[in-house]
């Protein structure tokens, strides 16, 4: 065996002891107290989105900010009970790959997820919004904001 296959078997071994540990101290962060943060003290409200159904949003969608403490996690549909989900992506997912390889992840980074509803309608993104405010890992939610431009915006 060459030297560059054992070093690149050393390199993966590597990595897949890295996403061990990082899974095994995310379950891990799953099980903690949902109202203490990792030094025990009582965490502040959690922000709350504030908009109402006459907001210009989409019917289908809603966006979800992962705390921070949470950004070696990833989360599929399951994570996410009660909601009926169409479809469910990671956003930040290729920018947290790069930052890894890199070693030059932040402390604070975000990873945010796109949801997409099965049943279309802006009463069921405000319910999928509450839901997903109550779940610990869960930063903020907020709809798929439409915003209209008013002027054109010319680039030279």
């Amino acid at each position: 065996m060459s030297k560059v296959s054992k070093f690149l078997r050393v390199v993966m071994l590597s990595v897949c002891c890295f996403i061990s540990i990082s899974l095994i101290s995310c379950s891990k962060e799953k099980q903690d107290n949902p109202n203490q943060n990792r030094l025990g003290q009582e965490e502040e409200t959690k922000k709350k989105w504030d908009g109402s159904i006459e907001d210009e949003f989409a019917d289908d969608a809603v966006i979800v900010y992962i705390k921070s403490e949470y950004r070696h996690c990833f989360y599929n549909e399951e994570d996410f009970s009660g909601l009926d989900l169409e479809n469910i992506v990671c956003v930040t997912k290729n920018l947290y790959d790069k930052k890894c390889s890199e070693g030059d992840l932040p402390e604070d980074f975000t990873q945010i997820y796109f949801l997409t509803l099965k049943n279309k309608s802006k009463e069921n993104v405000i319910e999928a919004i509450r839901k997903c405010e109550k779940l610990d890992f869960v930063e903020y939610v907020v709809p798929n904001l439409i915003i209209q431009i008013l002027e054109p915006i010319i680039t030279e």
